[in-house]
């Protein structure tokens, strides 16, 4: 069950204003026909149409700066291989498996919850916008326990590649 739900755009819908870093964007995000659709506005353009777009989901955010080419060079966090893993298990559609990192992953703040029901909860991947729509799993102990170890085990691969 993947879902294709936009990123962030460069720019404002409205008025195609660059998004710089650390400047405000605000996102809409709702359902047309089974798909998502998303709109990306600046401050001053989301003042404008706030009212207009009530029956969405939206959000406030901050641009970030890229990060330097010599942060890249530096060793790989946990998150971050986490981060890989979970979008490598998203193409699969390993649901359990994505049902936990998406859990662990926001918990440590590399994911951020933008809405949440019964069956699924989007996710946006703070520094590029991704979105994610990630399937709710009932899981019992001995099933996340196993998921836990199995998921330790592949960090703990990548790590050794």
């Amino acid at each position: 069950m993947k879902l294709d739900i936009p990123t962030r755009r460069r720019s404002c819908i409205t008025c195609e204003a660059a998004f710089l870093p650390q400047s405000i964007c605000f996102s809409t995000l709702y359902k047309e026909k089974g798909n998502y659709l998303r709109k990306d506005f600046c401050n001053s353009c989301w003042e404008q149409l706030q009212k207009e777009e009530k029956n969405s989901i939206f959000w406030k955010g901050m641009i970030l700066a890229k990060p330097d080419d010599a942060l890249k060079e530096i060793k790989k966090s946990r998150e971050e291989k986490a981060l890989e893993l979970f979008k490598r298990t998203f193409q699969t559609e390993d649901l359990p498996k994505l049902f936990v990192l998406a859990l662990y992953l926001a918990r440590r703040r590399m994911l951020i919850s933008r809405q949440e029901t019964k069956e699924e909860t989007l996710y946006e991947f703070w520094e590029t916008g991704e979105m994610f729509a990630v399937p709710s799993v009932p899981l019992n102990h001995l099933q996340i326990d196993a998921l836990q170890q199995a998921i330790a085990a592949d960090l703990a691969h990548e790590h050794n590649t």
